[in-house]
């Protein structure tokens, strides 16, 4: 009996034993827990503890281990490396707390805030959002621009957008967009977009390429109007010009275009190119030809100007020898001289003392008679040092009958030696002036000189000359 009690005793005391045992790890896992959540009193035990740097997680606390999980490892790992995200996140930290292989869980619901960013950072990503945005249209160096653009106001996190346009014709800063016309052509309209927060800003720009329209009708009539009043530059017309003409059609590409042509001052400047200057001492005329084509019902018209030189004032002359003091180009007049010959390309005048050529065929040759007298106006010039008078456009050579007497169809007698002793080499200061003469001699043609036959093969010699070799004979005299 004794023995059974003793056995009954040692049997309760391994009992109460492993009960006091069991209690204990029980006991020392809730006081860990308990140890870890006072651990974290001030952080992520606090409900409204906000997380915004990497966090000290403990491994081991009183007798236990600790080992962490994370909802989210991209924001916080389980070693407690934190990560800002761009919003403000919650992540659920898990602590597993082991004692003796016996755990206990406990839970941190902890909110990290969102990376703090700068107004510069802003703006350059709100510059970024802003290119994306435009990537694939006046972003995009092939893009065309056909319609109006949606420009922006605002972009990425607070950012306000204004916009500035290099022609506001084309495109407004609105993004209306007035696409030109096919005679303007194709515009690049440059836009710069101020991207602002508050005081800070930035600008991006941006190139928006706005084609043409197509050609209407009455651009299509423009562009032949201006072909055909082109004309060569010019200060004033006076008839003498062979450009001077009004075509009554234009081809343009395949097609042919009927011109109607107006002068404001016919009687100046008529339609068929003909001119009639205003009289010396007028003032010159300025004439507006309009040309007009029309097709169907559409008339477009161009006009172009031309200034009708009046007829220049010339310089009335004493005497026909009085012209070698003047300088070449001067417009000058002689009155009552006449005419004493012709020669194929011109005539001859004589005022009775001095005789001076004028070269002409066509301007006068064909009116002045031989023995008449005449008023006589004309350029001033020289010609291999031999004075003469010529047609100018703007002063042309002109004959007014004169009731002058008329000088004596009769030159001075001399022969031919005479005729040249004391003529010296034609320069500039020794021009060759012509002398009204009545030479008896002979003509001779030298047949050997062949290089312009009819004009530098035919002398005039002395009576005495024997033979036909006038060419030598020449030379030496």
């Amino acid at each position: 009996m004794k023995k059974t009690r003793v056995l009954l005793v040692v049997l309760l005391a391994l009992f109460v034993g492993f009960l006091t045992a069991c209690t204990s790890t029980a006991d020392l896992l809730d006081g860990a827990k308990e140890a870890l959540v006072a651990n974290y009193a001030e952080t992520i035990s606090d409900e409204d503890y906000e997380v915004t740097e990497n966090l000290t997680l403990v491994t081991e606390i009183e007798d236990a281990t600790v080992s962490w999980a994370s909802s989210n490892t991209a924001i916080i790992t389980a070693a407690g490396v934190v990560t800002r995200p761009e919003t403000d996140t919650n992540v659920t930290l898990t602590a597993t707390i082991t004692i003796e292989g016996e755990t206990i869980t406990q839970t941190f619901r902890v909110l990290v805030k969102a990376v703090e960013v700068t107004v510069a950072q802003r703006l350059t990503a709100a510059k970024a959002a802003l290119v994306a945005n435009y990537a694939a249209t006046i972003g995009d160096d092939e893009y065309e621009v056909m319609a109006n653009l949606t420009l922006v106001t605002t972009i990425g996190d607070g950012a306000t957008v204004t916009w500035a346009s290099s022609d506001t014709a084309i495109v407004a800063t609105n993004g209306t967009v007035v696409r030109p016309s096919f005679s303007t052509g194709d515009q690049t309209v440059t836009l710069t977009a101020t991207i602002a927060i508050g005081t800070q800003n930035t600008t991006q720009v941006f190139y928006a390429f706005v084609p043409a329209l197509d050609k209407t009708v009455n651009e299509t009539l423009q562009e032949a109007l201006a072909l055909v009043t082109t004309f060569p530059a010019n200060d004033g017309v006076t008839g003498a010009e062979a450009w001077l003409v009004f075509p009554a059609t234009q081809v343009l590409g395949e097609t042919t275009y009927d011109v109607v042509w107006t002068s404001d001052k016919p009687e100046f400047l008529a339609i068929d190119g003909t001119v009639t200057r205003p009289a010396s001492g007028e003032d010159d005329e300025v004439v507006t030809m309009t040309a007009s084509i029309t097709v169907g019902e559409v008339t477009e018209s161009m006009e172009v100007e031309f200034n009708v030189f009046a007829i220049e004032a010339s310089k009335t002359l004493a005497t026909i020898a009085d012209v070698y003091a003047e300088d070449t180009g001067t417009y000058v007049k002689f009155e009552g001289v006449t005419v004493i010959g012709k020669m194929t390309a011109g005539f001859f005048i004589s005022n009775g003392t001095t005789m001076l050529y004028i070269y002409d065929s066509a301007t006068l040759y064909n009116d002045v008679v031989i023995g008449s007298v005449y008023d006589i106006e004309g350029v001033y010039g020289l010609y291999f040092n031999a004075p003469q008078l010529a047609n100018d456009a703007s002063r042309p050579l002109t004959a007014v009958a004169s009731s002058e007497p008329a000088a004596s169809m009769n030159g001075t007698a001399s022969t031919v030696s005479e005729a040249i002793a004391t003529k010296p080499a034609p320069s500039a200061a020794n021009l060759m002036v012509y002398d009204y003469l009545s030479i008896t001699g002979k003509v001779v043609v030298d047949s050997r000189e062949t290089v312009d036959v009819g004009r530098y093969n035919t002398f005039l010699v002395d009576t005495t000359f024997v033979g036909n070799n006038a060419v030598s004979i020449v030379l030496v005299l």
